[in-house]
């Protein structure tokens, strides 16, 4: 939006020496900023009119300017009048670790998985690809302090419209090294199956469990998730046959294990 402006600006001719007394604004300046109505900007810098006044040190020249606001805005920065915006830096998830992955990636204190049934491999820290070439991802976008009771499974990139559940347990599935068992496309992370409620992924193909607040199996509490103990998750939805990969109707992400805090 193009915007009409008047700018204060102090042309200085020198260094400015804050020890010498005097008035540093000319009584013409007004107490308020006037506006006008919108104009086109034209190819150079217009004035509209000036007033100056003397200081010991330099010239105060007052100018109506019009320019567009993300002109004066940059200006403004560049002079130090406007500090520079600040990027805050993005929050690493420290809320649990992803493990047994497509990728085949050790995750500390986890070993590598098997490979992926179907032999294409997944990017780091997703499930096996699906009969679309995309994988799913399963993380806690919450934290893991039981006292804040947020901890919040998400798993984003499942087929839109399907239905899939997050199961957990406290034990990996599969040898020692390498983990998890063939299942269906996807690799099957976690020993038990203890499921939390079917949910329908949508048209965003997105699922999401707030852990302590949701219908927990087998008369389960969220008491079960202790401080100080580890729980391993993981979302199985079903998928369309790979081709090439035999008429298989599941596929799984990615592990993600929590240890719980206060």
């Amino acid at each position: 939006m193009l915007t009409s402006l008047t700018l204060l600006t102090l042309l200085q001719l020198g260094a400015p020496d804050l020890s010498v007394a005097g008035p540093c604004v000319p009584s013409a300046v007004p107490s308020a900023v006037p506006s006008a109505a919108p104009t086109a900007v034209p190819s150079a810098l217009p004035t509209a009119g000036s007033t100056a006044g003397s200081t010991p040190r330099g010239t105060v020249v007052e100018l109506v300017v019009r320019r567009t606001a993300d002109w004066l805005r940059r200006e403004l920065t560049r002079h130090h009048v406007l500090a520079e915006p600040t990027v805050a830096a993005p929050v690493p998830f420290t809320s649990g670790t992803a493990f047994c992955d497509g990728a085949e990636t050790a995750f500390t204190p986890y070993p590598a998985a098997i490979p992926c049934p179907c032999g294409t491999p997944s990017a780091v820290g997703a499930g096996c690809p699906n009969a679309a070439g995309t994988s799913t991802t399963l993380v806690n976008a919450g934290t893991d302090s039981v006292s804040a009771a947020d901890c919040d499974l998400v798993t984003t990139g499942l087929p839109p419209n399907k239905l899939c559940f997050t199961y957990f347990g406290q034990n990996v599935a599969g040898g020692a090294n390498p983990i998890g068992i063939g299942y269906g496309n996807g690799i099957r992370c976690i020993n038990e199956t203890y499921r939390l409620d079917t949910q329908n992924s949508g048209a965003s193909g997105t699922i999401d469990y707030l852990l302590f607040q949701t219908n927990l199996p087998n008369g389960f509490t969220p008491a079960i998730f202790s401080s100080g103990s580890t729980w391993l998750f993981q979302t199985f939805y079903r998928d369309n046959p790979i081709s090439g990969c035999g008429n298989k109707y599941e596929n799984m992400s990615n592990g993600w294990s929590i240890t719980f805090t206060p």
